[in-house]
């Protein structure tokens, strides 16, 4: 929970930090798309080291990182009206804190995984009511006083996270309950398990493919949201209206996810995911007002709700022990390249065509991803069936 707030006060209010300081909207552009491109070099490599090191331990890495974080937020306060250097020092924050996010899923999986009881959907369903939360508080705040001070809200969430993570209870140890689960865990010959083990790692690119596509349609939307209620009739009140009623869906849906994974399978989750996703995409292309659009953010109840704790506990589920964190980071980059993608994509098409073709074409692009994320997730069984 304490993780998003940090989000949002730095990278969704980054472009009004540094419009607020003189740039471009161009320039903006190039400093946003540069921090996720960061974050998706960033991601693989802490969560590989974190797989890899035996003298830091996982959260000792999750709070060393958003010292550095810390660090840098104060930097960007302090020289926030000298040239470029705040550009910088935000794209290295980002980079960095966009890093924690599969090490923090990596860590509640662990300890699921020794048998702890954690309701990993409340947990970040509760991340995004905060989110919506701060975001509503930060506009507040934001019509009183200036933009200077985000960065200090940065560093008190940075800290409240830092806390957070100190005080996680980490049983080191033992034996985790899981593991029959796991590849190197069964009976099988070592040659029958390098087999399974390829075609699933084969399985596993297809499907972080098949994110790209699927969240490039679906910041398509959200990053060009204003462009898309303008085509209907709307404002940028309509906008803030629209992010409240996606964000607030998104609490009850990861809420019942713990019910709901011990009734389907992870994977029977996620292929629906990917289905609602490409619903999503339609719907909102074929929206004729504000209000329908506002109805479309419903569906972020089965889409990006359900996917975001099914993909975590599906990669949980097929990802081997050792590589957990860098599995979870795989997931989190291919969803950060689908940004990326959606923002050059859909820049070039509102450019060079209109509102229109980009939601055609996203909706093209979401189908493409629903059929190879469909065919690529391996069916595993359900939690009741592994407890029996």
């Amino acid at each position: 929970m304490s993780y998003w707030p940090a989000v949002c006060s730095s990278f969704a209010f980054g472009a009004v930090f540094f419009l607020s300081k003189g740039y471009t909207n161009s320039q903006v552009g190039i400093v946003l798309a540069a921090a996720s491109i960061l974050a998706v070099l960033m991601q693989p490599m802490a969560a590989s080291f974190a797989d890899r090191s035996a003298r830091v331990s996982m959260k000792q890495l999750i709070l060393l990182i958003t010292g550095m974080c810390v660090l840098l937020a104060v930097g960007r306060f302090f020289c926030s009206d000298i040239p470029v250097v705040p550009a910088i020092l935000y794209v290295l924050e980002q980079g960095l804190s966009y890093s924690l996010q599969p090490l923090i899923n990596a860590l509640g999986v662990r300890v699921m995984n020794y048998g702890a009881k954690i309701n990993f959907g409340l947990s970040r369903g509760t991340g995004s009511l905060a989110y919506a939360v701060v975001s509503i508080a930060l506009g507040l705040f934001l019509r009183i006083a200036k933009s200077d001070a985000l960065p200090l809200f940065s560093v008190v969430f940075y800290l409240i996270l830092a806390l957070a993570v100190a005080k996680f209870p980490l049983p080191e140890n033992q034996p985790s309950v899981n593991t029959s689960r796991r590849f190197g865990s069964s009976k099988e010959d070592g040659g029958a398990k390098v087999k399974v083990r390829r075609k699933l790692d084969v399985r596993f690119i297809l499907l972080l493919a098949a994110v790209v596509l699927v969240f490039c349609a679906q910041n398509m939307i959200s990053n060009y949201l204003i462009q898309i209620m303008k085509n209907v009739g709307g404002s940028a009140d309509s906008v803030g209206i629209s992010n409240g009623i996606s964000a607030a869906v998104e609490l009850p849906a990861m809420a019942l996810f713990t019910f709901l994974v011990t009734k389907f399978r992870s994977s029977t989750l996620l292929r629906v995911s990917f289905a609602v996703f490409v619903c999503k995409a339609a719907a909102t292309m074929l929206a004729p007002s504000v209000g329908a659009l506002y109805l479309v953010q419903c569906l972020q109840f089965g889409g990006y709700a359900l996917f975001i704790p099914s993909s975590v506990y599906y990669a949980n589920e097929v990802i081997p022990k050792e590589r957990l964190a860098t599995g979870q980071a795989a997931l989190t980059s291919a969803s950060t390249c689908g940004s990326v993608l959606a923002s050059i994509l859909g820049g070039w098409l509102l450019d060079n065509f209109s509102v229109g073709i980009m939601l055609r074409v996203g909706v093209l692009v979401s189908a493409a991803g629903c059929a190879l994320g469909v065919s690529a997730v391996k069916t595993v069984k359900r939690i009741s069936d592994r407890a029996a």
